[in-house]
């Protein structure tokens, strides 16, 4: 059995991070930092992150196929790296099918980075939005055919977010809960809530 085959025997269809596969690699004495690189060429490694990566079956390379989309991808990574995640903005409102616009790029809000540009995991963009632990609440989740939990904000907490995080937004487009938007607004900050204020008249 070569060493391909070996590392998929052990671990084919699960999310690794760098210091998995390279326990697995030393396990069977196998150059850890030659076998990663030359998996990631064969396109048998998929990164979601960097140090995150989906480790392919031999049917899914043959087949040039993955067992999960894009959106799996990103929710199996983002728990492996213990990450508090979900779509939010206008990737919520899809969700919600408030929009039937086409965005290209998915937004992702979450608690512990920020990237200045969209990154790609799968073929599909995705661009990520830090905002403080404590904005966490009022999410929907969906669970795929594969079991996999995706989170995405309800339209009360969208709409907050726009504001908060300073993109346009013209509430009268919108049919939400007045109640439950006051309600969730005075977990943000002096400068949502005066603008809740023009908004509101």
């Amino acid at each position: 059995m070569n060493k391909i085959d070996t590392i998929l025997r052990e671990a084919k269809g699960k999310i690794l991070t760098r210091k998995d596969f390279d326990s697995l690699a030393t396990k069977y004495n196998f150059k850890k930092d030659t076998l990663r690189k030359v998996m990631l060429n064969k396109r048998y490694l998929i990164t979601i992150f960097r140090g995150v990566y989906y480790l392919k079956s031999h049917e899914e390379k043959k087949f040039n196929s993955l067992k999960y989309s894009p959106y799996e991808l990103l929710a199996l990574g983002l728990e492996k790296k213990q990450v508090k995640w979900y779509f939010g903005l206008n990737t919520a409102l899809k969700f919600l099918n408030l929009t039937h616009e086409v965005f290209p790029v998915n937004i992702v809000i979450n608690n512990k980075f920020n990237r200045t540009r969209p990154m790609k995991i799968a073929g599909s963009s995705f661009f990520f939005t830090k905002i403080k632990p404590s904005l966490f609440s009022s999410l929907n989740k969906v669970k795929t055919d594969k079991n996999i939990i995706l989170y995405y904000s309800n339209l009360e907490k969208t709409l907050l977010d726009m504001i908060y995080l300073k993109k346009n937004v013209d509430l009268t487009e919108y049919k939400f809960n007045k109640f439950l938007f006051i309600k969730e607004s005075n977990k943000y900050n002096k400068i949502v809530k005066n603008k809740l204020k023009e908004l509101l008249r």
